[in-house]
């Protein structure tokens, strides 16, 4: 063994003695806060050598050392400080290894032999480079300078202890253990802090504060403000997001690792996020799982502390950084804290905490884009639709170049020959919905409705063929595999909102079909369409509302709830009126005085004018639960406007259906007294009409 080794190890074991027992100096369990003098010599020869990693606070300490190292300035420890980073070796790698040798006896440092347990690319520059350290501490009596100033270094490391501990404690409640981790305060480290899992720790010195535990978090932290004497760490009680990230990351990534096998089942919630969270390095679900559950914890620690702005800050950033499910997570976290006595630990919450996996399964395959309407919308902006997005979004312009030399495509000029016989509005993306997604192929009924308005099944199929070949000849799916980063942005930012919606009505009317169907179409006009009776599935086709951040904008909650309230209502409210059919015919007298403002709006029989009125009533009564009443009062200014005469009434008796669920479980159950109600609307207003009219006649007459 060298001078320079020899005299290294003297230091540290000389240090260790004289610093507080390990473990039993701090009065929060599980965290040991210590100076580690070997890390500390790194730093301060990156001090010397003006180091980035090194503090830029001109404390007194920091005078003091300047002035006892300066004859050392030129030591190979200090020239070569650069050297050994540049080739390769980082300053984690160093602190790693200098933290090995703090927690060393001195005959486990006989040849380096501490260095084995290191993952480094060059062994032999950091063994060299150890040797430097060495005889620079031996020969600048860096032991005697700790020693000098050994008061001033144990009162920093109360005064921190004091200010931590409070913070510290509030982690292993929240886990209901303890966080096994090491904090060395380094007062010549540059402001932030470096962190990583030692494994290895069990094989060291019975020194350790944790010679049980299968992994040991260390923590080195620079100082933040300069302080009277020695530097102060900045912390004043207070853990930031990022020390509570590292103190939490151990327990979750061990909960989470024996929960592989389960989260397989959930992969495919991976493919949404995978896009964004790659840039945060996440590049397999059970990564970015882990992650999200982390990064709710910290939130929630950072809120029970008082901060909730800076926990509302990091929340923003997550979800703008593609962390779809952390917002399902903090709500069920929230289920944990009040149920601490059921869940004394996170361990015993954790099957608890997958729950919100079910859901975001259910949401995943309800929620999203579908090729097919994307076809649709490029088949109609070649055809002349009218019935189309016209916002000029980056994803229009690029739909309209891939598709636009297509343009005398069969496909093509069937769909013109189709709309222009009836084949239009909800008809169209009704029918692409009942193509299958692999092939394109029509292998279900066509509905009656459907195929009159196309002029025949046989058409229908013949489009179908046609829509295979299109698809093949410009190659259409490259197309869609070039635009799933916008895919999955779309569906990031407006996923939840819809599912949040669908989930508000299906609590309203009663009953939740087994599956349903939410279609962003992202060249859609700005409303919506629903499927029709023909659907196991109810489906609801939203489109945009605008463009925002160069992505078709559908304008969250308070314009997706309204559109899929509507939607989706049709698929319970029109199957009500055909059950009910004698009684709705009975109210066909309602029709007359409102039919010339209905046929306006394409509707031409009084069984969809029924069907409307219902729907649009349920729309409003939503609306105001959830939106407000300022929200629903325009709503119904706006239907009334359209002639909806029959709309307030209906929402009026709603609210009896609202305010008495015990008797009325579902919607279907209240449907009779919709139409008893109906009826008196309708006979107010045609006996109004028909006094209008006899009044406008004698007047005529005089």
């Amino acid at each position: 063994m060298s001078l320079g080794a020899a005299s290294l190890m003297t230091l540290m074991l000389s240090a260790i003695a004289e610093r507080p027992a390990w473990g039993q100096s701090t009065e929060a369990p599980g965290v040991a806060l210590n100076l580690c003098p070997a890390v500390e010599l790194m730093s301060l020869v990156h001090l010397l050598a003006g180091s980035r990693f090194a503090t830029d606070l001109e404390t007194p300490w920091v005078r003091r050392a300047r002035e006892h190292f300066e004859p050392w300035a030129e030591h190979a420890a200090v020239r070569r400080a650069g050297e050994v980073l540049r080739s390769g070796v980082t300053v984690d790698d160093l602190a790693r290894a200098l933290w090995r040798a703090d927690m060393q006896s001195e005959s486990q440092l006989a040849g380096y032999s501490w260095l084995d347990d290191t993952d480094l690319n060059s062994d032999s520059i950091l063994r060299s480079y150890v040797v430097d350290l060495g005889d620079f501490a031996s020969s600048s009596s860096y032991q005697e300078f700790l020693h000098e100033n050994r008061v001033e270094r144990l009162r920093m490391l109360g005064e921190e202890r004091v200010a931590l501990t409070p913070g510290l404690e509030k982690i292993g409640e929240y886990l209901g253990e303890a966080p096994r981790a090491t904090i060395c305060l380094n007062p010549f480290f540059t402001t932030g802090s470096l962190s990583w899992q030692d494994e290895a720790h069990r094989a060291m010195s019975e020194r350790s504060p944790w010679p049980d535990a299968p992994t040991l978090t260390v923590v080195v932290l620079g100082p933040t403000v300069a302080g009277a004497e020695m530097p102060g760490f900045g912390r004043g009680g207070r853990l930031d997001s990022d020390l509570l990230t590292t103190l939490v990351r151990p327990t979750v990534q061990a909960i989470v690792e024996a929960s592989r096998d389960s989260l397989a089942g959930y992969a495919e919630l991976f493919e949404p996020v995978a896009y964004r969270l790659a840039e945060q390095r996440l590049s397999t679900w059970t990564d970015a799982w882990r992650e999200h559950v982390l990064q709710a914890i910290v939130a929630r620690l950072l809120s029970a502390s008082g901060r909730e702005g800076e926990a509302a800050a990091e929340l923003e950033r997550l979800v703008q950084a593609g962390f779809l499910y952390i917002d399902p997570l903090l709500d069920q976290l929230r289920l944990y804290e009040k149920g601490r006595n059921q869940y004394p630990t996170l361990v015993s919450f954790y099957l608890t905490l997958l729950d919100v996996l079910d859901r975001e399964i259910s949401i995943a395959r309800s929620v999203g884009i579908d090729p097919r309407i994307e076809l649709m919308t490029g088949i109609q902006m070649l055809g002349g639709s009218w019935l189309l997005s016209r916002d000029d979004s980056p994803y229009r312009k690029d739909l309209w170049t891939f598709v636009r030399y297509a343009a005398a495509d069969p496909a093509v000029e069937t769909y013109r020959r189709l709309a222009s016989q009836g084949f239009a509005f909800d008809v169209v993306p009704r029918f692409f919905a009942l193509l299958t997604p692999a092939d394109l192929s029509l292998s279900v009924p066509v509905p009656e409705e459907l195929a009159r308005r196309a002029g025949g099944t046989e058409k229908l199929r013949v489009f179908a063929r046609q829509l295979r070949s299109f698809v093949s000849s410009i190659d259409f799916n490259t197309f869609l595999k070039t635009h799933k980063g916008t895919f999955a942005a779309i569906e990031l930012r407006n996923r939840r909102a819809a599912a949040d919606a669908a989930d508000i009505l299906w609590e309203y009317l009663g009953e939740t079909p087994s599956s349903w169907r939410i279609t962003f179409g992202l060249l859609l006009h700005n409303g919506g369409f629903a499927t029709g009776e023909e659907a196991l599935t109810p489906q609801a086709f939203i489109g945009p509302v605008g463009v925002s951040d160069g992505l078709p904008d559908f304008g969250g909650l308070g314009r997706i709830g309204p559109l899929i309230w509507h939607e989706f209502s049709h698929t319970v409210v029109n199957p009500l009126a055909e059950a009910h059919g004698k009684r709705v015919a009975e109210l066909e007298f309602g029709f007359e005085p409102i039919q010339e403002d209905m046929a306006e709006q394409a509707y031409g029989d009084w069984r969809t004018v029924l069907n409307e009125h219902v729907v649009r009533a349920i729309e409003v009564c939503v609306t105001e639960r959830v939106l407000g009443t300022a929200a629903a009062a325009a709503l119904i200014d706006n239907y009334e406007g359209l002639g909806f005469q029959y709309l307030s009434a209906l929402v009026e008796e709603l609210r009896e259906y609202a305010s008495d669920r015990e008797r009325y479980p579902t919607l279907e159950d209240f449907y009779p007294r919709l139409l008893d109600r109906l009826e008196q609307a309708a006979s107010k207003h045609v006996e109004t009409a028909t006094q209008h009219k006899i009044t406008h006649k004698t007047g005529d007459e005089e």
